[in-house]
């Protein structure tokens, strides 16, 4: 074995240590119905608490966002929150599969699945609440540059105006960087299939995918330039989040460390969910063997460090005020 080869086997348990076996292990949930059962019970709850959101939100739309303790002296409250806590971990998935790979670290191919779906749900979650927290959500489009007769444009020192771009700019992006690395992915599903319907719909987005080396050095070149991108764009979009804390009226917030606070404390919250994630999945489905103690405990690392960079901007926030 090479030296890449036996430093990839150590993130592997004993219950998978052929190709062929840790292939079979990744797309069992997906070709059967044996361990479908725990998807099936979390998809139900997961369903009650969506619709009461979709309750919660109707409720709020019907009585107005006076319901979140929102008034003349107080502009923000419940929204901007949750806002900026759902937009944090969907910065981190992409930023920590995007960060993952750009070092070649071998560990990553057991979470960064876990990570990029995350950032998806967890960015369109986020968007939702800026538009509750317009009040009139059916004048979203205002905000949209579009031409109109009567000159109505966006206003660029609204702090709405930035997170719609910044927010809708990065679903776009991250949803583009989760397929192209899901791309091998699909095609293994699509040649494992045993059904016809299956193996066309898997057939079709896998882009017609064969493994060759040509086609392995396209992805990799496309994919390590995407992440080369994530990068920085990740940290501009929480720093655009941390500006409109910073560029607000309210005394002590004008702070420049808002940017690079935000940004670690990102990472920390959206590692702490993939580890919550990884649990369940590892879990649910059965896969030890993928998903071992080694992989918590390098996140454990992270989160360390992430955890003593956000205590000192916090010293450093409370000091300054």
């Amino acid at each position: 074995m090479s030296v890449t080869s036996v430093d990839a086997a150590r993130w592997l348990g004993p219950g998978a240590q052929s190709r062929e076996q840790i292939t079979g292990a990744v797309c069992a949930p997906m070709l059967t119905r044996l361990s479908w059962r725990n998807w099936w019970i979390a998809f139900a709850i997961a369903t009650v608490l969506t619709v009461l959101m979709w309750i919660s939100a109707i409720w709020l739309l019907v009585e107005g966002i006076g319901v979140w303790g929102v008034n003349s002296v107080i502009v923000w409250g419940f929204a901007i929150a949750n806002y900026v806590w759902w937009i944090g971990i969907g910065n981190a998935g992409t930023l920590i599969s995007a960060l993952l790979l750009i070092t070649h670290q071998n560990w990553r191919a057991s979470l960064n699945r876990l990570a990029e779906t995350m950032t998806l749900f967890a960015a369109g979650i986020a968007g939702l609440f800026p538009i509750l927290h317009l009040g009139r959500p059916y004048v979203l489009y205002w905000i949209v540059p579009y031409p109109n007769r009567m000159g109505l444009w966006p206003q660029w020192r609204s702090a709405l105006v930035w997170d719609f771009w910044a927010v809708s700019v990065y679903i776009l992006f991250s949803l583009l960087f989760w397929y192209a690395g899901l791309i091998p992915d699909l095609a293994i599903l699509r040649d494992r299939a045993r059904s016809r319907r299956l193996r066309r719909l898997y057939g079709a987005f896998a882009l017609g995918w064969r493994g060759s080396a040509r086609h392995w050095d396209v992805h990799q070149r496309m994919y390590r330039a995407l992440a080369a991108i994530a990068v920085p764009m990740v940290c501009m979009l929480h720093s655009i989040v941390a500006l409109d804390f910073a560029a607000s009226l309210m005394p002590g917030w004008q702070e420049t460390i808002f940017p690079p606070y935000f940004v670690v404390g990102a990472l920390y919250s959206g590692f702490g969910i993939v580890v919550i994630i990884a649990a369940c999945i590892r879990w649910g489905f059965g896969v030890q063997s993928l998903i071992t103690r080694n992989h918590f405990e390098v996140i454990a690392r992270v989160l360390l460090a992430a955890a003593t960079v956000m205590g000192i901007s916090y010293a450093v926030e409370w000091f300054t005020a």
